[in-house]
């Protein structure tokens, strides 16, 4: 994990890979920025296949690797302030859709069956997951589980269409698993 980390954070300040490291979050006004998400979209956007949100999709993954377990009522008042702070998130994100706030929060441990790489310590102790189904926002106290939820969610056809912040999200989440799996 400590290998993983250390690459990540050389990768992020643009060491090794001939790249200047720009985050590819928003859209900035500096023309390297703009210069930068060009060459970006040119890469990866060729290998995303657009597809509507459906949130079947996260649970069929989550199904296949994982034990499910929902938070009952009780566990849902111990975890207020986390679900708070998770619709607070979603509000002021580019996933917010007016009127439309049904957040579904998972306990996930780990499948010993699974081919689910369980390298992260909170494995240990289980991993929770806050997913808004109309959006499909995720919050997640794993980053793998984050990554690997973002690339399952992908984008629709007008997010791909306009090249959206969503859009650069996902390649964004393409360029981290790849160092992951280095």
């Amino acid at each position: 994990m400590k290998r993983i980390i250390w690459q990540i954070w050389k990768w992020l300040r643009g060491e090794n890979t001939g790249r200047p490291a720009v985050y590819i979050g928003e859209k900035d006004d500096s023309i390297e920025g703009e210069k930068q998400i060009a060459r970006l979209l040119a890469e990866y956007k060729p290998q995303i296949t657009p597809h509507e949100y459906d949130f079947s999709l996260y649970e069929n993954y989550l199904k296949e690797y994982f034990d499910i377990e929902e938070f009952d009522a009780e566990k849902m008042k111990k975890n207020q302030i986390h679900l708070e702070i998770f619709e607070y998130n979603y509000r002021n994100g580019s996933y917010f859709i007016e009127g439309k706030f049904e957040p579904i929060c998972l306990r996930i441990v780990k499948k010993p069956e699974s081919q689910w790489s369980y390298d992260e310590p909170d494995w240990n102790h289980g991993i929770t997951v806050y997913i808004e189904k109309n959006s499909g926002f995720v919050e997640t106290t794993s980053t793998e589980l984050s990554v690997a939820l973002g690339l399952v969610r992908g984008v629709s056809e007008e997010e791909y269409r306009t090249n959206s912040v969503k859009l650069l999200h996902l390649i964004r989440l393409m360029r981290w698993n790849e160092i992951i799996a280095e």
